[in-house]
């Protein structure tokens, strides 16, 4: 048994776009009172384009979620991960909130004991306030996703 959720193409597309323009802006920076700018134009095209790169693999490469048994895998760009149910002990709705305030809702993954990463769960929740995320929410919104997830958990952890 095998479910597969993958994440909405225009979505991807949309932030190709929009980092493209930030690469485009960031090279003009540079080249607009060059004393001043250059160091902030080389910044924002070094990072907009290297997020440029990671969309349009994300954009030939779907990124997907792939629930089964054992556990489930997700992928993004070029990174495949995978997690047993057994080292889940639940998935919940988190907000993760940028400088402005605008927040964005994601299933949060609470890790159980038998979880070795101790060192990057610890991290991850300093930084995010949870233990673990899934990157997307592949069409579905979060606390739907969140209850699949732990439909499947239940059944197969």
């Amino acid at each position: 048994m095998e479910e597969i959720y993958k994440s909405k193409k225009l979505k991807m597309i949309g932030l190709f776009i929009f980092s493209v323009l930030l690469t485009i802006g960031g090279i003009f920076t540079m080249f607009t009172n060059f004393s001043v700018n250059l160091i902030p134009g080389i910044v924002i095209t070094i990072v907009f384009g290297f997020s440029s790169i990671f969309f349009f693999i994300a954009i030939i490469k779907s990124p997907y979620l792939k629930l089964n048994e054992k556990g489930f895998e997700f992928k993004i760009a070029l990174r495949k991960s995978f997690v047993n149910w057994k080292d889940v002990e639940i998935f919940y709705v988190t907000t993760i909130y940028s400088q402005y305030g605008v927040g964005s809702k994601f299933v949060g993954i609470k890790f159980s004991d038998s979880y070795k990463h101790e060192i990057v769960r610890n991290i991850a929740r300093a930084i995010g306030g949870s233990e673990g995320m899934l990157p997307d929410n592949y069409g579905k919104k979060p606390k739907e996703l969140a209850n699949i997830m732990n439909s499947w958990k239940k059944r197969f952890g």
